[in-house]
């Protein structure tokens, strides 16, 4: 449970500022996009995963208050906060609940495009966030 958060929320407050230092000390406009989560916004009811929907919701949060924060920071590059909120997503995490037909079959269903996605279908999205045309 404590990995879990560490990993997705407390790595979150740790490498957002340090990352703002560094952009601030560049001068230049930049976009940070957090991994967010579906799960962040809701409870999924079949699986025991509080901690893991507790950090992304955290994660949620964080975003906004930054975007809010560092959106109004005076004499400072515009920082511009961004997060994305995957569905169920073929990973390490998931491999073990993936191997059984039932389970892959009972995720694909609560997903909003009846399938489970891979990590690489989210490059587009923050790739483009990053550019300057969407700042």
């Amino acid at each position: 449970m404590r990995r879990i958060i560490n990993i997705n929320l407390t790595s979150t407050f740790v490498c957002a500022p340090s990352a703002a230092r560094e952009i601030s000390e560049q001068g230049f406009p930049a976009s940070m996009v957090f991994i967010a989560s579906m799960s962040g916004y809701m409870v999924n009811k079949r699986f025991e995963t509080a901690a893991y929907i507790s950090s992304k919701a955290g994660v949620h949060h964080v975003a906004r208050h930054l975007a809010s924060e560092w959106r109004s920071l005076k004499g400072g590059p515009v920082i511009r906060i961004n997060s994305l909120s995957p569905g169920y997503t073929r990973t390490r995490m998931t491999e073990d609940l993936l191997k059984y037909p039932m389970q892959e079959r009972l995720m694909s269903e609560g997903s909003m495009l009846n399938r489970i996605s891979a990590t690489d279908k989210y490059r587009g999205p923050v790739m483009f966030y990053q550019m300057r045309v969407a700042m």
